[in-house]
């Protein structure tokens, strides 16, 4: 084994207190996978432990596999037992004994999608409205309450009556047919682990003595089922080694508890903390800068970064008129730096808070010729509810697109399912004619249910209304028409909360790209549309082995180091953003995160805002965020020859705070509106009526004209402004 001596003495005090309790409070870029590597192996070489007495725990199975790999080649030789995530270890021990808990050892495990078609089912077959519960609400929700080990009969938390009535009906048959099934999805092993430790005490003591040694890595990222799996088996021995850091909690909105690691000592009063502060990964300037931003957290342990490293270049602030402007000033930099310095391509990482915000910088860096790469994630227009809609476009264009027309005859849902679209399927080949036309044909041929047929047949009516308007609108107008009249904004508001915003916002992202394409003074058809959208997908599949530019969102930067890094929109209410905007807790989360994307950059961090902003389909005006005022002036530089006038123009907004952007019509209730028509009575809403739009957010109703299902109603809405609707198809709900 290499020595000891390769540590630094933080590092080297952490690997050699192997019996207790160990809190290591690891800064970004300290090496704290190095600490658990060479604690590992240390316990191997020099007291002998066997390996299936030592437990590391991490979150993916890549960091379990180079744990593995750094083990090995520390020892030279060797089995290595229990190095792996939470979810395979338990499933191992569930394989093992979940006769105790009525399984049989062949169980399956369910995805995500077998999860949530299961859950589709049973609402349908309990014949719960899905405008109180939605299938992706009780998936979020189910999920939720196993990660803090309640069943069914432990729910307590009403939203309302009826929906926890509802929540709980869905909850217990889910669970039934799991067991059905001999299935358990991925929730489930975390909960039914605990279950089985915590009802069979032969069972907790066999691994508790078992398993001497326990290692967990980003500890601050567990949740309540992991704490008290971890509690549980480090019952016996207590030599529990946790490693983690308080200031980089950013999945509280994914059931991540930060107390777990901020109580660590009172949960074991004799432990040992130490604190890695030794930064191996940034300059001077940037551990400067970042440690100012984060220091104005009230919740956290407390430690502060430091390096050997460079004293490196301030932090480049630059202040933009727009986002098309700040996507051509990232680029003009990226382009600078690769010429003045030989930089590769793969230096260079560009973060932003939403994924809405990619857009832009898309476009920017494809009309540079500079490729990139979307890490984990899609890229703007592969992104369901973007490609859902251009499907509705290009059906609209051509409807003899089978592969568009397939894609949405059910989205949203519309009753139309597999067994339909197989007939149709079948006429289509036997006359040699589109899915459009065969739908036609299965119509008139009268083979069908009273339901179905009436499905089809007004999907058939819309498609040709849209295809009868889109020589008499604008793309802009027949967006927004397909968007109302389908109601697709009414599935997206059915998502759980964090999915349901970050669609929202991309679809209006998506608005404001159309109403982009529409100032330009070439042909602004439907079909011209669909052709540049197409060529931008098309040249999608890089080589592998080419250089690109990387964009993701904050929360995937974690874990990763660039040479270069740009954070963009860095502006009140997009980061933090407006969901965060009045909680602390939210608001410290949001800090951390803006932590870890500054505590990525080795050598360059360039931070980026602008004054006003096109996003989620309206123009506002900017305040720079607060995040951007708590680093000292000493550690920015200003980029010169862009705006630089923010002091005085956050001055100005602070005056006028009426005109900061804070986008509220977007958060409302959690509780879906009623959209029965029924309701909509010629008193249901007037001149005056607050109302909130799934898809464009609160509003004022300015008038109402007509009767009945030829109603119109103007709202004049925060967000996108005044629009005029069938409020037929409006789906409002009365605030």
């Amino acid at each position: 084994m290499e020595s000891l001596k390769d540590l630094n003495e933080m590092q080297k005090r952490a690997v050699e207190q192997i019996n207790g309790p160990v809190l290591v409070l690891a800064g970004a870029g300290s090496g704290k996978t190095r600490v658990i590597t060479y604690r590992i192996a240390h316990l191997k070489k020099n007291y002998g432990i066997l390996p299936e007495n030592v437990v590391a725990v991490t979150f993916t199975n890549k960091a379990a596999k180079e744990m593995k790999e750094r083990v090995l080649s520390l020892t030279g030789s060797g089995q290595i037992h229990w190095i792996s995530t939470f979810h395979s270890i338990c499933a191992k021990v569930l394989r093992k004994h979940c006769q105790m808990l009525g399984f049989e050892n062949n169980f399956v495990i369910y995805d995500s999608s077998d999860q949530l078609n299961m859950i589709k089912s049973i609402i349908e077959d309990l014949g719960v409205d899905e405008r109180v519960l939605t299938p992706d609400n009780a998936q979020s929700y189910i999920s939720s309450a196993k990660n803090q080990l309640k069943k069914p009969s432990d729910i307590n938390e009403v939203f309302n009556d009826y929906f926890s009535e509802q929540l709980i009906r869905v909850y217990s048959v889910y669970q039934k047919r799991l067991r059905k099934n001999n299935a358990m999805d991925f929730d489930d092993l975390l909960m039914h682990a605990a279950e089985l430790l915590k009802s069979n005490p032969d069972i907790l003591n066999y691994y508790s003595e078992k398993w001497q040694y326990i290692m967990v890595d980003e500890y601050q990222d567990t949740n309540h089922a992991q704490y008290q799996l971890i509690r549980l088996l480090s019952s016996k021995h207590k030599n529990l080694c946790v490693v983690g850091d308080d200031d980089q909690s950013i999945y509280r909105w994914r059931g991540a508890d930060i107390t777990n690691i901020l109580n660590f000592e009172k949960d074991f009063p004799d432990c040992l903390v130490v604190r890695l502060e030794q930064n191996y990964r940034s300059t001077k300037n940037i551990l400067r800068a970042a440690n100012s931003v984060i220091e104005k957290n009230l919740s956290r342990k407390g430690k502060s970064l430091w390096t050997e490293n460079i004293e490196g270049e301030k932090i480049h602030h630059a202040t933009l008129n727009s986002e098309v402007e700040e996507g051509l000033y990232i680029c003009r930099k990226i382009k600078e730096l690769c010429f003045n310095e030989k930089r590769r391509l793969n230096d260079f990482a560009i973060f932003y808070r939403t994924n809405a915000q990619s857009r832009v910088i898309e476009d920017m860096l494809r009309r540079e010729n500079m490729p990139y790469d979307i890490f984990g994630g899609v890229r703007f227009y592969d992104r369901k509810e973007i490609k859902d809609l251009l499907a509705y476009m290009r059906v609209v264009l051509n409807p003899d697109d089978d592969l568009s027309f397939e894609r949405i005859v059910n989205i949203p849902n519309r009753g139309i399912g597999e067994a339909t679209l197989s007939k149709i399927k079948k006429i289509a080949e036997r006359d040699s004619i589109s899915l459009y036309k065969a739908s036609e044909v299965f119509l008139k041929e009268g083979k069908l249910s009273l339901k179905t047929e009436t499905s089809l047949s007004e999907f058939l009516k819309l498609i040709c209304g849209f295809i009868n308007l889109q020589q008499r609108i604008s793309v802009s107008e027949l967006t927004e028409k397909i968007l109302e009249e389908t109601r697709y904004a009414e599935e997206v508001i059915g998502k759980n909360k964090e999915e349901r915003e970050g669609r929202i916002e991309n679809l209006r992202e998506f608005i404001s790209a159309v109403e982009e394409f529409e100032k330009s003074p070439e042909e602004t058809s439907l079909k011209a549309f669909l052709e540049q959208i197409s060529l931008i997908t098309a040249v999608d599949k890089y080589d592998e082995n080419l250089e690109r530019v990387t964009l993701m969102t904050l929360h995937n930067a974690k874990g990763l180091e660039f040479q270069v890094v740009f954070m963009c929109g860095m502006e009140e209410g997009l980061f933090p953003h407006f969901l965060s905007s009045n909680e602390s807790l939210e608001v410290e989360e949001e800090r951390r995160l803006c932590y870890v994307g500054m505590t990525r950059a080795k050598e360059r961090l360039f931070l980026t805002n602008t004054y006003r902003r096109k996003i989620y389909g309206a123009e506002r005006m900017n305040l720079s965020s607060r995040f951007l005022r708590e680093i000292s002036d000493e550690f920015i530089e200003v980029d010169r020859g862009w705006p630089e006038e923010q002091n005085s123009f956050d001055m100005k907004m602070e005056e006028n705070s009426h005109r900061v952007w804070r986008p509220d019509a977007t958060r409302g209730s959690d509780r879906s509106p009623d959209l029965s028509f029924s309701d909509k009575s010629d008193s249901f809403l007037r001149a005056g009526s607050k109302v909130l739009h799934p898809f464009f957010g609160k509003g004022t109703v300015l008038e109402t004209k007509g009767t009945g299902e030829n109603q119109k109603i103007t709202v004049s809405f925060i967000n996108v402004g005044v629009k005029k609707l069938s409020l037929k198809h409006a789906n409002l709900e009365k605030i």
